[in-house]
């Protein structure tokens, strides 16, 4: 039985890790940078749980008392953790849509992810001391993770946890006057009263031709390019938009003679 305990830790682990990082990449801008500074704070918040604490776990007499105390402590933190990580910007005095340097995401993250990952370090070496056999309990760990693995990957990642969720991120809108500013992650994507920009873009792209009529555009249409492209005589415009949710919302607040 406490094998399978183990290997809902790992399952467990894993989709805590793939919240986690969803909260943090809209936190931080969501980058490569952040994805690699999340994965080596969670390795070595868990090697620290694992190695460092893990050596005191033959001093615990209730070693099975504490073992399911952590696992109740779990249940409590990560929505703990999920809501500071929403509200760490706030709390900061960090505005809306600002970048923040490695310097200042690495303390950010070690802190955030701290508790819960040095717990789930400490649980696999507090399991094999328990079961005095540290490679099934490895094993039953990787099983249960690679099935919150296939969770994550086929069912959480298309589950908005807020209305304007995409399997791609975060998507802000803010409203200034009559224009509307769109944010996907913390990072700015396009306003829809930047119109010189968006001439620039439709018109500069289209003047070294002397006769276009078919126009594939990769992204950045719903600014106002669009409309800019359709003052040509063109025959078809292909438009493809990675976030298939930029379109929807795109539809739903900006008038037709703006976009």
């Amino acid at each position: 039985f406490l094998l399978v305990v183990v290997a809902f830790i790992g399952f467990v682990a894993v989709i805590a890790q793939t919240l986690l990082i969803r909260e943090l990449l809209n936190v931080f801008s969501g980058n490569e940078l952040t994805y690699g500074l999340t994965i080596f704070s969670w390795l070595l918040l868990y090697a620290f749980g694992s190695g460092i604490l893990g050596r005191l776990a033959d001093r615990i007499k209730s070693k099975i008392l504490i073992f399911w105390l952590l696992i109740l402590s779990i249940i409590v933190l990560l929505p703990c953790e999920i809501f500071l990580a929403r509200s760490i910007r706030p709390l900061l005095g960090i505005p809306f849509g600002m970048e923040i340097g490695p310097s200042s995401i690495l303390p950010i993250i070690f802190i955030l992810l701290a508790p819960i990952t040095i717990i789930f370090g400490f649980l696999f070496s507090l399991a094999s001391k328990i079961l005095e056999n540290i490679s099934r309990v490895y094993i039953f760990e990787a099983l249960g993770a690679l099935l919150g693995g296939l969770l994550c990957t086929f069912i959480i990642f298309n589950i908005p946890l807020f209305p304007n969720d995409s399997p791609y991120g975060r998507i802000s809108i803010v409203k200034y006057d009559r224009s509307l500013n769109f944010y996907e992650n913390g990072s700015f994507l396009f306003s829809t009263a930047n119109v010189p920009v968006a001439e620039e873009t439709a018109h500069l792209s289209l003047l070294p031709h002397p006769n276009p009529k078919k126009i594939l555009l990769l992204g950045g249409g719903l600014g106002g390019v669009l409309k800019e492209l359709t003052k040509y005589p063109l025959d078809k415009i292909d438009y493809v938009e990675l976030d298939f949710k930029l379109i929807e919302l795109a539809k739903n607040l900006i008038p037709d003679d703006r976009r």
